[in-house]
Protein backbone atom coordinates (compact mmCIF):
# COMPACT_ATOMS: atom_id res chain seq x y z
CA UNK A 1 0.00 0.00 0.00
CA UNK A 2 0.97 3.80 -0.66
CA UNK A 3 2.27 5.18 2.50
CA UNK A 4 0.07 8.46 1.37
CA UNK A 5 -2.84 5.53 1.02
CA UNK A 6 -1.61 4.06 4.27
CA UNK A 7 -4.36 4.52 7.10
CA UNK A 8 -3.00 2.59 10.43
CA UNK A 9 -6.01 1.45 11.92
CA UNK A 10 -6.48 -1.21 8.37
CA UNK A 11 -3.07 -3.08 9.36
CA UNK A 12 -4.52 -3.56 13.29
CA UNK A 13 -7.90 -4.30 11.86
CA UNK A 14 -6.08 -7.50 9.59
CA UNK A 15 -3.70 -8.05 12.52
CA UNK A 16 -7.30 -8.39 14.79
CA UNK A 17 -8.56 -10.76 11.68
CA UNK A 18 -5.12 -13.27 11.93
CA UNK A 19 -5.26 -13.23 15.75
CA UNK A 20 -9.19 -14.63 15.71
CA UNK A 21 -8.31 -17.38 13.57
CA UNK A 22 -4.96 -18.32 15.07
CA UNK A 23 -6.84 -18.68 18.60
CA UNK A 24 -9.35 -20.44 16.98
CA UNK A 25 -6.83 -23.09 15.64
CA UNK A 26 -5.49 -22.82 19.27
CA UNK A 27 -8.58 -23.92 20.99
CA UNK A 28 -9.63 -26.56 17.93
CA UNK A 29 -5.61 -28.47 18.41
CA UNK A 30 -6.97 -28.46 22.08
CA UNK A 31 -4.95 -25.54 23.77
CA UNK A 32 -5.57 -23.38 26.14
CA UNK A 33 -9.85 -24.52 26.85
CA UNK A 34 -10.74 -26.87 23.97
CA UNK A 35 -13.24 -25.73 21.37
CA UNK A 36 -14.05 -22.57 23.05
CA UNK A 37 -13.34 -20.07 20.10
CA UNK A 38 -14.65 -22.35 16.88
CA UNK A 39 -16.65 -19.26 15.96
CA UNK A 40 -13.67 -16.94 16.06
CA UNK A 41 -11.62 -18.09 12.90
CA UNK A 42 -15.39 -17.49 10.55
CA UNK A 43 -14.99 -13.81 12.09
CA UNK A 44 -11.63 -13.53 11.29
CA UNK A 45 -12.23 -14.90 7.55
CA UNK A 46 -15.16 -12.46 7.46
CA UNK A 47 -12.89 -9.82 8.25
CA UNK A 48 -10.15 -10.35 6.15
CA UNK A 49 -12.89 -10.95 3.10
CA UNK A 50 -14.34 -7.52 3.51
CA UNK A 51 -11.31 -5.71 4.56
CA UNK A 52 -10.13 -6.80 0.96
CA UNK A 53 -12.98 -5.27 -0.67
CA UNK A 54 -12.45 -2.11 1.40
CA UNK A 55 -8.67 -1.77 0.67
CA UNK A 56 -9.38 -2.38 -3.50
CA UNK A 57 -12.10 0.52 -3.45
CA UNK A 58 -9.87 2.85 -0.59
CA UNK A 59 -6.57 2.01 -3.27
CA UNK A 60 -8.14 2.46 -6.24
CA UNK A 61 -11.54 3.88 -5.47
CA UNK A 62 -10.80 7.38 -8.07
CA UNK A 63 -7.67 5.81 -9.68
CA UNK A 64 -8.35 6.17 -13.52
CA UNK A 65 -9.46 3.21 -15.10
CA UNK A 66 -6.93 2.45 -18.46
CA UNK A 67 -5.17 0.01 -19.08
CA UNK A 68 -1.57 0.64 -17.68
CA UNK A 69 -3.35 1.23 -14.48
CA UNK A 70 -5.36 -2.29 -14.15
CA UNK A 71 -1.98 -3.91 -15.52
CA UNK A 72 -0.18 -2.16 -12.69
CA UNK A 73 -3.22 -3.34 -10.08
CA UNK A 74 -2.65 -7.11 -11.98
CA UNK A 75 1.02 -6.85 -10.61
CA UNK A 76 0.58 -5.51 -7.26
CA UNK A 77 -2.35 -8.30 -6.32
CA UNK A 78 -0.28 -11.19 -7.90
CA UNK A 79 2.98 -10.22 -6.24
CA UNK A 80 0.80 -9.96 -2.77
CA UNK A 81 -0.78 -13.70 -3.16
CA UNK A 82 1.23 -15.78 -5.44
CA UNK A 83 4.58 -15.69 -4.64
CA UNK A 84 4.47 -17.07 -0.69
CA UNK A 85 1.04 -18.84 -1.47
CA UNK A 86 2.90 -21.27 -4.35
CA UNK A 87 6.24 -21.57 -2.05
CA UNK A 88 3.94 -23.26 0.59
CA UNK A 89 2.15 -25.29 -1.53
CA UNK A 90 5.26 -26.70 -3.10
CA UNK A 91 7.12 -27.27 0.11
CA UNK A 92 3.84 -29.21 2.13
CA UNK A 93 3.51 -31.07 -1.41
CA UNK A 94 6.86 -32.70 -0.69
CA UNK A 95 6.50 -32.52 3.38
CA UNK A 96 3.35 -34.73 2.66
CA UNK A 97 5.54 -36.97 0.10
CA UNK A 98 7.88 -37.87 3.25
CA UNK A 99 5.82 -37.19 6.09
CA UNK A 100 2.36 -39.06 4.40
CA UNK A 101 -1.48 -37.86 5.41
CA UNK A 102 -0.78 -36.87 8.62
CA UNK A 103 0.83 -33.88 7.80
CA UNK A 104 -1.99 -30.92 8.34
CA UNK A 105 -1.45 -29.71 4.80
CA UNK A 106 -2.03 -33.21 3.22
CA UNK A 107 -0.81 -32.33 -0.65
CA UNK A 108 -0.60 -35.39 -2.96
CA UNK A 109 -0.94 -36.42 -6.52
CA UNK A 110 -4.68 -35.82 -5.89
CA UNK A 111 -5.19 -32.27 -5.47
CA UNK A 112 -1.61 -30.50 -5.99
CA UNK A 113 -2.50 -29.53 -9.10
CA UNK A 114 -5.93 -27.54 -7.75
CA UNK A 115 -4.17 -25.82 -5.33
CA UNK A 116 -1.21 -24.53 -7.49
CA UNK A 117 -4.07 -23.38 -9.64
CA UNK A 118 -5.68 -21.76 -6.81
CA UNK A 119 -9.08 -23.45 -6.43
CA UNK A 120 -7.78 -26.08 -3.36
CA UNK A 121 -9.77 -26.68 -0.18
CA UNK A 122 -7.12 -27.62 2.37
CA UNK A 123 -7.04 -26.28 5.24
CA UNK A 124 -6.52 -22.85 5.25
CA UNK A 125 -5.95 -22.88 1.90
CA UNK A 126 -9.48 -22.41 1.14
CA UNK A 127 -9.56 -18.90 1.47
CA UNK A 128 -7.43 -18.04 -1.63
CA UNK A 129 -9.40 -18.97 -4.43
CA UNK A 130 -12.15 -16.20 -3.33
CA UNK A 131 -9.91 -14.06 -2.83
CA UNK A 132 -8.20 -14.11 -6.06
CA UNK A 133 -11.56 -14.69 -7.90
CA UNK A 134 -12.51 -11.15 -6.03
CA UNK A 135 -9.74 -9.52 -7.12
CA UNK A 136 -10.08 -10.30 -11.17
CA UNK A 137 -14.00 -9.12 -10.44
CA UNK A 138 -12.91 -5.59 -8.86
CA UNK A 139 -11.75 -4.98 -12.46
CA UNK A 140 -15.11 -4.91 -13.36
CA UNK A 141 -16.39 -3.05 -10.49
CA UNK A 142 -13.12 -0.22 -10.78
CA UNK A 143 -14.63 0.01 -14.33
CA UNK A 144 -18.13 0.04 -13.83
CA UNK A 145 -17.55 3.01 -10.99
CA UNK A 146 -15.11 4.67 -13.09
CA UNK A 147 -17.50 4.97 -15.68
CA UNK A 148 -19.92 6.30 -13.41
CA UNK A 149 -18.24 9.09 -12.53
CA UNK A 150 -17.82 9.83 -16.03
CA UNK A 151 -21.87 10.23 -16.72
CA UNK A 152 -22.04 6.47 -18.50
CA UNK A 153 -24.12 4.46 -16.23
CA UNK A 154 -23.76 1.49 -18.68
CA UNK A 155 -20.99 -0.82 -16.82
CA UNK A 156 -22.46 0.23 -13.29
CA UNK A 157 -25.42 -1.08 -13.82
CA UNK A 158 -23.47 -4.36 -15.59
CA UNK A 159 -21.82 -5.19 -12.62
CA UNK A 160 -24.76 -4.51 -10.15
CA UNK A 161 -26.61 -6.98 -12.28
CA UNK A 162 -23.64 -9.66 -12.00
CA UNK A 163 -23.09 -8.88 -8.40
CA UNK A 164 -26.88 -9.35 -7.55
CA UNK A 165 -26.81 -12.54 -9.36
CA UNK A 166 -23.59 -13.71 -7.24
CA UNK A 167 -25.49 -12.79 -3.77
CA UNK A 168 -28.43 -14.97 -5.14
CA UNK A 169 -26.53 -18.50 -6.35
CA UNK A 170 -24.21 -17.69 -3.35
CA UNK A 171 -26.08 -20.26 -0.51
CA UNK A 172 -25.81 -22.54 -3.44
CA UNK A 173 -22.22 -22.53 -4.57
CA UNK A 174 -18.93 -24.30 -2.90
CA UNK A 175 -16.84 -22.45 -0.51
CA UNK A 176 -14.09 -21.86 -2.56
CA UNK A 177 -16.07 -20.21 -5.36
CA UNK A 178 -16.84 -16.31 -5.24
CA UNK A 179 -20.44 -15.57 -5.25
CA UNK A 180 -20.37 -17.97 -1.83
CA UNK A 181 -18.28 -15.20 -0.29
CA UNK A 182 -19.47 -12.08 -2.49
CA UNK A 183 -21.36 -10.49 0.54
CA UNK A 184 -18.43 -9.34 2.57
CA UNK A 185 -16.12 -8.60 -0.66
CA UNK A 186 -18.88 -6.23 -1.87
CA UNK A 187 -19.97 -4.95 1.31
CA UNK A 188 -16.23 -4.28 1.88
CA UNK A 189 -16.08 -2.38 -1.92
CA UNK A 190 -19.13 0.06 -0.60
CA UNK A 191 -17.53 0.75 2.46
CA UNK A 192 -14.01 1.74 0.89
CA UNK A 193 -16.16 3.99 -2.39
CA UNK A 194 -18.44 5.70 0.88
CA UNK A 195 -14.88 6.93 2.64
CA UNK A 196 -13.38 7.83 -0.55
CA UNK A 197 -15.90 9.54 -1.90
CA UNK A 198 -18.74 10.62 1.38
CA UNK A 199 -18.56 13.47 3.19
CA UNK A 200 -15.95 13.07 6.37
CA UNK A 201 -17.29 14.27 9.80
CA UNK A 202 -15.38 14.83 13.01
CA UNK A 203 -16.75 13.29 16.50
CA UNK A 204 -14.78 13.78 20.03
CA UNK A 205 -12.70 10.24 21.32
CA UNK A 206 -15.56 9.94 23.83
CA UNK A 207 -18.13 10.26 21.00
CA UNK A 208 -16.34 7.66 18.70
CA UNK A 209 -15.06 5.43 21.88
CA UNK A 210 -18.77 4.87 22.62
CA UNK A 211 -19.60 4.08 19.16
CA UNK A 212 -16.59 1.78 18.49
CA UNK A 213 -16.82 -0.21 21.26
CA UNK A 214 -20.08 -1.96 20.78
CA UNK A 215 -19.38 -2.48 17.07
CA UNK A 216 -15.95 -4.24 18.09
CA UNK A 217 -17.97 -6.29 20.47
CA UNK A 218 -21.01 -7.54 17.94
CA UNK A 219 -17.83 -7.98 15.03
CA UNK A 220 -15.92 -10.29 17.21
CA UNK A 221 -18.97 -12.42 19.37
CA UNK A 222 -21.60 -12.23 16.46
CA UNK A 223 -22.03 -16.25 16.46
CA UNK A 224 -22.76 -15.87 19.83
CA UNK A 225 -24.99 -13.11 19.73
CA UNK A 226 -26.74 -13.91 17.03
CA UNK A 227 -26.92 -17.86 18.39
CA UNK A 228 -28.42 -15.98 21.27
CA UNK A 229 -31.23 -13.72 19.69
CA UNK A 230 -32.67 -16.64 17.22
CA UNK A 231 -32.62 -18.38 21.22
CA UNK A 232 -34.69 -15.46 21.98
CA UNK A 233 -36.83 -15.04 19.26
CA UNK A 234 -37.36 -18.79 17.65
CA UNK A 235 -36.38 -17.68 14.18
CA UNK A 236 -33.18 -17.73 11.93
CA UNK A 237 -34.65 -15.73 9.17
CA UNK A 238 -32.43 -12.30 9.71
CA UNK A 239 -29.77 -13.64 11.15
CA UNK A 240 -28.91 -16.71 9.00
CA UNK A 241 -27.44 -19.92 10.85
CA UNK A 242 -23.39 -19.06 10.18
CA UNK A 243 -21.60 -15.91 9.81
CA UNK A 244 -20.79 -16.97 6.15
CA UNK A 245 -25.19 -17.00 5.42
CA UNK A 246 -26.03 -14.29 7.67
CA UNK A 247 -27.36 -11.24 5.31
CA UNK A 248 -26.19 -8.48 8.49
CA UNK A 249 -23.29 -10.15 9.14
CA UNK A 250 -21.29 -8.35 5.93
CA UNK A 251 -22.88 -4.59 6.23
CA UNK A 252 -21.78 -4.93 9.96
CA UNK A 253 -18.11 -6.22 9.42
CA UNK A 254 -18.37 -3.51 6.47
CA UNK A 255 -19.48 -0.69 8.70
CA UNK A 256 -16.96 -1.59 11.38
CA UNK A 257 -13.79 -0.77 9.37
CA UNK A 258 -15.35 1.90 8.11
CA UNK A 259 -15.91 3.51 11.38
CA UNK A 260 -12.33 2.00 12.97
CA UNK A 261 -10.53 3.69 9.05
CA UNK A 262 -12.02 7.03 10.17
CA UNK A 263 -12.17 7.28 13.83
CA UNK A 264 -10.01 8.63 17.23
CA UNK A 265 -11.91 6.54 19.51
CA UNK A 266 -9.90 4.02 21.67
CA UNK A 267 -10.36 0.64 19.72
CA UNK A 268 -8.95 2.61 16.76
CA UNK A 269 -6.50 4.04 18.46
CA UNK A 270 -5.46 0.55 20.08
CA UNK A 271 -5.64 -1.07 16.63
CA UNK A 272 -3.02 1.83 15.14
CA UNK A 273 -0.36 0.34 18.47
CA UNK A 274 2.67 -0.78 16.48
CA UNK A 275 2.86 -4.49 17.53
CA UNK A 276 -0.63 -5.09 16.05
CA UNK A 277 0.05 -3.07 12.63
CA UNK A 278 3.19 -5.54 12.48
CA UNK A 279 0.79 -8.42 13.18
CA UNK A 280 -1.42 -7.05 10.44
CA UNK A 281 1.73 -6.24 8.28
CA UNK A 282 2.52 -10.39 8.97
CA UNK A 283 -0.57 -11.29 9.04
CA UNK A 284 -0.21 -13.46 5.65
CA UNK A 285 2.77 -15.57 6.47
CA UNK A 286 0.83 -15.77 9.60
CA UNK A 287 -2.72 -16.86 8.04
CA UNK A 288 -0.88 -19.39 5.81
CA UNK A 289 2.24 -20.92 8.48
CA UNK A 290 0.44 -20.76 11.49
CA UNK A 291 -2.00 -24.21 11.70
CA UNK A 292 1.39 -26.22 11.03
CA UNK A 293 2.72 -24.88 14.14
CA UNK A 294 -0.36 -25.13 15.87
CA UNK A 295 -1.29 -28.99 14.93
CA UNK A 296 2.46 -29.82 16.02
CA UNK A 297 1.90 -28.52 19.25
CA UNK A 298 -1.13 -29.55 19.49
CA UNK A 299 -0.51 -33.33 18.99
CA UNK A 300 2.29 -32.81 21.84
CA UNK A 301 -0.23 -31.73 24.50
CA UNK A 302 -2.59 -34.82 22.74
CA UNK A 303 -0.33 -37.26 24.36
CA UNK A 304 -0.18 -35.35 27.78
CA UNK A 305 3.18 -33.66 27.73
CA UNK A 306 2.54 -30.29 28.23
CA UNK A 307 -0.22 -28.20 29.98
CA UNK A 308 -2.77 -26.69 27.45
CA UNK A 309 -2.11 -23.25 28.25
CA UNK A 310 1.56 -23.31 28.66
CA UNK A 311 0.76 -25.31 25.19
CA UNK A 312 -1.16 -22.28 23.52
CA UNK A 313 1.61 -19.44 24.58
CA UNK A 314 3.91 -21.38 23.17
CA UNK A 315 1.80 -22.07 19.96
CA UNK A 316 0.86 -18.46 19.83
CA UNK A 317 4.68 -16.73 20.05
CA UNK A 318 6.01 -19.13 18.08
CA UNK A 319 3.92 -18.68 15.25
CA UNK A 320 4.54 -14.98 15.26
CA UNK A 321 7.51 -15.71 15.87
CA UNK A 322 8.32 -17.53 12.37
CA UNK A 323 5.69 -15.28 10.72
CA UNK A 324 7.86 -12.30 11.20
CA UNK A 325 10.73 -13.81 10.19
CA UNK A 326 8.98 -15.46 7.04
CA UNK A 327 7.35 -12.19 6.25
CA UNK A 328 10.96 -10.33 6.32
CA UNK A 329 13.20 -13.37 4.84
CA UNK A 330 10.92 -14.89 2.20
CA UNK A 331 7.46 -13.43 2.08
CA UNK A 332 9.01 -9.67 1.56
CA UNK A 333 11.97 -10.67 -1.19
CA UNK A 334 9.66 -13.04 -3.25
CA UNK A 335 7.31 -10.02 -3.48
CA UNK A 336 9.90 -8.27 -4.68
CA UNK A 337 10.78 -10.24 -7.16
CA UNK A 338 7.47 -11.13 -8.60
CA UNK A 339 6.72 -7.41 -8.51
CA UNK A 340 9.94 -6.05 -10.50
CA UNK A 341 9.95 -9.02 -13.07
CA UNK A 342 6.13 -8.94 -13.67
CA UNK A 343 6.92 -4.99 -14.28
CA UNK A 344 9.76 -5.99 -16.55
CA UNK A 345 7.65 -8.38 -18.48
CA UNK A 346 4.55 -5.68 -18.71
CA UNK A 347 7.17 -3.21 -20.16
CA UNK A 348 8.52 -5.28 -22.75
Amino acid sequence: MRNADRVPALDGIRGLAATLVLIRHCTGHGLFVPHSADDLGDVGVAVFFTLSGFLMSHLYGDAEFNFQSVKGYMVSRAARIAPLYLAVVVVSYFVTTVIGPTFIYHLDNSNILRHLFFMGNVDVFWTIPPECQFYAFFILIWWGFNSLLKGRFGPILIVFAMSLGMLLIGPFVAGTLLPSKCSFFLAGTLAGYGRKFLPKFTLSKGVMTAVELPIVMVVIFYPRIIAFLIHQIGTSYLFGMDVYNSPICAPIVAVAILVFSNGAGFVSSLLSVRMIRLLGQWSFSLYLLHDVIVDFIGNIVSVGSLNPWVAGCLAVVSSVAISRASYKYIEMPLQNLTRNSLSNVARA
